[in-house]
């Protein structure tokens, strides 16, 4: 049997974010620009969800509408990795575009650098409008290892 795998995560935000609204438009928008991630149409409820595809059709970002929105503290995040350095470097960069052209509000904190050993992690935690960040991931040097099957 194969080990189980995340898929997605759920959230429930304030209405106005699952509602067709100038703030769902710009969340959308920059969570396509900076991570790819795209709506998935014919999951949309109108005031009521919003999914958001990742990298395949089956992980995905589940967003209910709430009049109790998931509340976060600051450090509370969910990561993704990616497998070069330059596309971190190019979603801090395509974070902070957002941040400076469109939206003030755009949270990014600047990349950091973890040192285990045989395991180095850069990474970088990005949030726009969702109660959670998102920690983008690195790991230098073990990609040959990791994800080769």
């Amino acid at each position: 049997m194969k080990i189980p795998i995340l898929n997605h995560v759920a959230l429930s935000l304030p209405r106005e974010l699952v509602s067709d609204t100038p703030e769902r438009r710009s969340m959308l928008d920059f969570y396509e620009q900076v991570f790819g991630w795209r709506i998935i149409d014919v999951m949309t409820i109108e005031g009521e969800r919003i999914v958001l595809q990742l990298h395949a059709i089956s992980h995905f970002l589940f967003l209910v509408g709430s009049d109790s929105p998931t509340s976060c503290q600051r450090g509370d995040h969910f990561g993704i990795e990616v497998y070069e350095r330059s596309a971190l470097e190019q979603i801090v960069e395509r974070a902070r575009a957002f941040r400076a052209e469109r939206d003030p509000r755009v949270e990014l904190t600047d990349v950091g650098f973890e040192d285990y050993g045989t395991i180095k992690i850069h990474n970088v935690y990005v949030r726009y409008l969702l109660p959670i960040m998102v920690e983008v991931q690195f790991y230098e040097g073990v990609q040959d290892t990791l994800h080769t099957a």
